[in-house]
């Protein structure tokens, strides 16, 4: 089917256009991917990756048009994530990442960052530093369990919500200064 979309069928009868438009999403979807090597945010959301088997950062040369980024289908990084100095990002949103295996998540000097979420991570296998995000307000990692080096929440001025409350393990953790704001480390850590 050169330069057209080959029509595709159901039990014989050709779908119409939405229908088509629907049965691609829905292979889009099922078409997760292990992303071999490093990749861009942007990237790692085009291409539908479930796993990345490097590092995960921001991307150099940021569209100006992009905001906020999601990526719903995010479960794990096996390198590092390094989202720095970032000025056009308001939010961030990897709520089914579950593992940072191979080093460090630095969120750091992204001026314009409001939200960061990422409520299914359960480990990070080096440090974990959100410094310097002048607007970040909200921080939510309720499912975080394990860090194997370093916590570091530190002069995010904006800062109202800390949430890690299933925290069990790590070596060091350093939060503020900041504003005043409610922090829950769960039963075995103070803020």
């Amino acid at each position: 089917a050169c330069g057209r979309a080959a029509a595709m069928t159901r039990r014989g009868r050709r779908l119409g256009v939405k229908e088509d438009v629907n049965a691609l999403a829905a292979a889009a979807v099922a078409s997760v991917a292990v992303c071999q090597g490093d990749r861009t945010l942007l990237e790692a959301s085009r291409q539908y990756c479930e796993t990345v088997t490097g590092n995960l950062r921001d991307d150099w040369d940021w569209p100006p048009e992009v905001r906020d980024v999601n990526l719903p289908l995010l479960r794990e990084v096996r390198g590092n994530i390094y989202v720095r100095y970032n000025d056009k990002l308001t939010s961030l949103k990897m709520n089914s990442l579950e593992h940072v295996g191979g080093g460090d998540s630095s969120l750091t000097g992204n001026k314009n960052l409001a939200t960061l979420s990422m409520n299914s991570l359960e480990t990070v296998g080096g440090n974990l530093y959100v410094t310097d995000n002048d607007n970040l307000a909200t921080l939510t990692m309720n499912n975080l369990k394990d860090v194997l080096r370093d916590i570091r929440v530190t002069d995010n001025p904006s800062l109202v919500l800390l949430t890690m409350t299933s925290l069990r393990s790590v070596n060091y953790i350093a939060v503020g200064p900041t504003n005043p704001f409610v922090c829950n480390l769960g039963d075995r850590f103070d803020c």
